[in-house]
C-alpha cells in the first residue's frame, strides 16, 4: 500500500495497447473528477513483468487481464496470487466471452471482474473502491481465524500439559505419601513388637517423606502461579554477589565446596526472592550430583544481562537427557539420579522464574567434564 493514503497505485496488466490505453484515460478522467484520490497506473504487458513489480514495487490494486502472452485464463490469476503471499486485490479484465474465466478467478481469490468495454469511469472507480474493501475485510477475516486457531491450539497444548502434569504430579505425590502410610501403619499395628531403634529409624522416615512431600507441594504450586501467570514478582536492584554470598551461607556450601567468582560491583534489577530460589535450585543441583569444585560465576551477556554460572564436575547430563532437563519431574544426570532424592520441578521453577522476568535458563556442558547450568 503507498504511504499516502489519497494516492492508490494501480498495476495494470495489459497486453493489448488499446484496451490499456482507454483504461489509463479512465483512470486519468477519475483524477479530474475526484477531489479525494488519485490513481497512479504502472503498465506492464506480461505475467512475470507484474510479478517483479508486485516483487519490488507497493501496489493498491491490480488490474489484470486473463489472457496475456505468458499466461491465460483462470491460472493468469491464480499464479499472481500464488507468488506474491501480500498480492493487493485483485479485479480482472475479461472478454464478452470469458465469464466463466472470470468467475473461475474470482473463485481462486480475485475481488472482482469486469468485462472490458462495458464499463465506464465510475463503476471502475466503484469497483476499485469495492474491491479493496472486500480485501481489507477477508484480511481482517483471516488474521481473526489465526489468531482463533492459535488460541485453540494453544488450549489444546495447556490441556494436554495439564493432563500430563496432573499424572506426574499424582505419580509424585503418591511415593510419599505411600511410605507415610505404610510406616504409620507399622507402627500403629506392631508398636509393642517394635524396637525403640526401630521406631525411631521409621519416624525418620516419615519425617524426610514429610519433608519431601511438602517441597513437592511446594515447588507445584510455584510452578502453577508461573504457568497460570500469576506469579507475584518484584523487582529491584540488587547486588548479584550479596544474594549469592546468602544463598552459599544457607547451603553452608563454602565447607562443602563451592566457590563464588563473582564481582561485588555487579548489579541487576530482579526479583531478590526469585533470584535466591534459581540459584538455590541450581546450587543444590550441584551439591547433589556434581564433584568438586563448584563454582558460581557472573559474565557479561551484551549491554543490559548478566549471565549467572553454576560450574560443577559431575558426570554430565546424558545426550538423551539434556533437550528434557528443563521440563517438569525430568531427571537423570548420570547414574547417580536414581539414588539421590528430588522433586524433579527445581530446573522447571528456574527457567519459569527467569523468563517470568525477561531471562531465560539453560545447560552447557562443562570442559573437561560436569555440567554448567546458567
Amino acid at each position: 500500500m503507498t504511504d499516502r493514503p489519497n494516492h492508490l497505485r494501480v498495476l495494470l496488466v495489459e497486453d493489448n495497447p488499446g484496451d490499456a490505453r482507454l483504461l489509463q484515460e479512465q483512470l486519468a478522467d477519475a483524477n479530474r473528477s475526484s477531489a479525494g484520490v488519485r490513481y497512479d497506473a504502472t503498465v506492464v504487458d506480461r505475467l512475470e513483468a507484474a510479478l517483479q513489480q508486485l516483487e519490488e514495487f507497493a501496489f493498491d490494486v491490480v488490474l489484470l487481464d486473463l489472457t496475456l502472452p505468458d499466461a491465460s485464463g483462470t491460472e493468469t490469476c491464480r499464479r499472481l496470487l500464488e507468488h506474491v503471499p501480500a498480492c493487493p486485490p485483485v479485479i480482472v479484465l475479461t472478454g464478452n466471452a470469458d465469464h466463466r474465466a472470470a468467475t473461475d478467478a474470482v473463485a481462486a481469490g480475485a475481488q472482482d471482474y469486469l468485462v472490458k468495454g462495458t464499463f465506464d469511469t465510475d463503476l471502475l472507480m466503484r469497483s476499485i473502491e469495492y474491491a479493496r474493501e472486500r480485501h481489507r475485510a477477508r484480511l481482517q477475516l483471516e488474521q481473526a481465524l489465526a489468531r482463533e486457531t492459535e488460541i485453540v491450539d494453544r488450549l489444546q497444548e495447556l490441556d494436554r500439559l495439564k493432563t500430563r502434569f496432573v499424572a506426574m504430579a499424582s505419580h509424585e505425590l503418591r511415593t510419599p505419601l505411600a511410605s507415610i502410610a505404610g510406616f504409620s501403619a507399622t507402627l500403629r499395628e506392631r508398636w509393642e513388637a517394635t524396637t525403640d531403634e526401630d521406631r525411631l529409624a521409621y519416624i525418620r522416615i516419615i519425617d524426610d517423606q514429610s519433608a519431601r512431600l511438602t517441597r513437592l507441594v511446594d515447588d507445584l504450586l510455584v510452578l502453577s502461579r508461573i504457568e497460570s501467570g500469576s506469579l507475584d514478582a518484584s523487582p529491584g536492584e540488587v547486588s548479584l554477589h550479596d544474594v549469592v554470598q546468602a544463598v552459599v551461607t544457607d547451603l553452608d556450601a563454602h565447607e562443602r565446596g563451592i566457590e563464588v567468582s563473582v564481582e561485588p560491583s555487579v548489579r541487576v534489577l530482579v526479583d531478590p526472592d526469585h533470584l535466591e530460589q534459581m540459584l538455590l535450585n541450581y546450587m543444590s543441583n550441584a551439591l547433589k550430583y556434581g564433584d568438586a569444585p563448584i563454582t558460581v560465576q557472573s559474565r557479561p551477556h551484551g549491554d543490559s544481562y548478566v549471565d549467572v554460572l553454576v560450574r560443577d564436575r559431575g558426570d554430565g547430563v546424558p545426550d538423551d537427557v539434556a533437550p528434557l532437563l528443563f521440563e517438569e519431574f525430568v531427571r537423570g544426570r548420570g547414574h547417580s539420579a536414581a539414588r539421590i532424592p528430588g522433586t524433579g520441578l527445581g530446573l522447571s521453577i528456574v527457567r519459569g522464574l527467569a523468563r517470568a522476568q525477561g531471562g531465560d535458563a539453560w545447560h552447557e556442558p562443562n570442559e573437561p567434564s560436569g555440567s554448567v547450568f546458567a
